[in-house]
């Protein structure tokens, strides 16, 4: 009897440590997963800050009411009524301001070079890219892998909230130590009070993807496809706004120099 009772407690200590591994296991995993997900969104969060810049750049190039929006309308972007709204920050010049024989054509160059930059910082912002530290591959956190992660980890949350509740390990261990001699649980137990309210204390929570604030902001089409319509929108807007104009480029130059 007295090996009867120690196989029973040897084989109690198996199955209690197969279960909180796989309970506690599935939960450690899922919070990891939250942990690296919330470090990307800080990331994207981060990424954004340069979209705002460069738009910001860009709109001061286009003085005048609702001069950001009829260029884009121009262009025909899609949803970029936010990016005229940024406002111009100091922290983005260009490297040298392009050489052009009259002033209209310096101002079409850098209103080029300002939607470049632009374009591509939404596009590194809503898709990535990829940098190579210490001889290893980086991803930056962008959008687009932001919502597939909140989609991942949910159908993760769903998963264990389903499979590994924490009322059903209180009814396992019940059963195994109020009579060790029925090596099993009950399958389809009605839960008690305090089983339905460690539940619903335990469970993980699905993300929504909304309540992360990020913006998503257009993708905008290549410099190269849209260069011609740029051109063209540059000569008609310096003209009707040469003054402002002449004297925000004076502007950059200074800044430029100093």
């Amino acid at each position: 009897m007295g090996h009867q009772s120690d196989f029973n407690t040897a084989l109690l200590g198996e199955v209690f440590t197969d279960m909180a591994e796989n309970f506690f296991g599935a939960r450690k995993q899922l919070e990891d997963m939250m942990e690296l997900f919330d470090t990307y969104v800080r990331g994207c969060k981060e990424n954004s800050k340069d979209v705002v810049v460069k738009a910001g750049f860009l709109n001061h190039l286009l003085p005048g009411k609702q001069g950001a929006q009829k260029f884009y309308q121009t262009i025909k972007a899609d949803s970029a009524l936010i990016l005229s709204e940024n406002e111009f920050s100091e922290n983005i010049l260009p490297e040298s301001i392009p050489f052009a024989l009259t002033a209209k054509g310096e101002y079409t160059h850098i209103v080029l070079w300002a939607y470049n930059a632009l374009e591509r910082a939404c596009h590194r912002y809503l898709n990535g890219e990829y940098l190579y530290e210490g001889g290893k591959e980086k991803v930056v956190p962008h959008y687009r892998l932001i919502q597939q992660m909140c989609e991942m980890i949910n159908e993760r949350v769903r998963h264990v909230n389903a499979n590994m509740p924490p009322g059903d390990v209180l009814q396992c261990v019940r059963k195994f130590t109020q009579d060790s001699e029925e090596s099993g649980c009950i399958a389809g137990a009605e839960y008690s009070d305090f089983d339905c309210r460690i539940n619903e204390k335990l469970c993980y929570r699905p993300i929504k993807f909304d309540s992360l604030n990020l913006i998503e902001y257009p993708v905008l089409p290549p410099e190269r496809e849209v260069a011609p319509k740029i051109t063209s929108f540059c000569k008609e807007y310096y003209s009707a706004h040469k003054e402002e104009i002449n004297k925000r480029l004076a502007d950059l130059k200074k800044k430029h120099r100093e």
